[in-house]
């Protein structure tokens, strides 16, 4: 079985592929035509949905438990999990501009700022969840351990 620290590297590295390609996307937002952008928006938000969202899941259920009862604080994991609640709502944000027919001006800036306001939280977000993993291993006994992977390898393996 894989360690926890092979499946946390591969979870952020399939996923910072797609985040780093966010801006890029914004960049292109008002002078790439609608008919062209729009597509990979929504393929873009599809794979938001169907990994980044299950892999939130996963360390909400599991390792922020473990890093609460570890670190002894119930309060430690809330700034994380604020940031997941600001990520959900941009992830609905984003999912709701593939779907027009165009954009107005407004429009254009407001998903220009949800694609820049998303890559900003999660670049930032994922490297710091990955400062998370050396605590678990070296606190939890490898059934723990094995648990957490098992849940992560599992959420890798969702498609909705």
């Amino acid at each position: 079985m894989a360690t926890l620290s092979q499946v946390s590297t591969e979870h952020r590295e399939r996923l910072m592929r797609h985040v780093d390609s966010l801006p890029g996307l914004a960049e292109e937002v008002g002078h790439t035509p609608w008919p062209d952008l729009s597509p990979r928006l929504a393929d873009e938000h599809s794979f938001l949905v169907s990994t980044l969202i299950p892999h939130m899941e996963v360390v909400e259920s599991g390792i922020h438990q473990e890093l609460d009862r570890l670190l002894s604080c119930r309060l430690a994991m809330e700034p994380i999990e604020r940031e997941h609640v600001e990520v959900r709502k941009l992830i609905d944000q984003l999912g709701a501009y593939p779907r027009k027919e165009g954009l107005s001006g407004g429009e254009a800036i407001e998903l220009n700022r949800v694609l820049l306001k998303l890559f900003s939280i999660l670049k930032v977000h994922l490297r710091e969840e990955s400062m998370y993993i050396p605590i678990l291993e070296h606190n939890l006994d490898r059934e723990q351990v094995d648990a957490l992977v098992a849940s992560m390898e599992h959420a890798a393996n969702v498609e909705l």
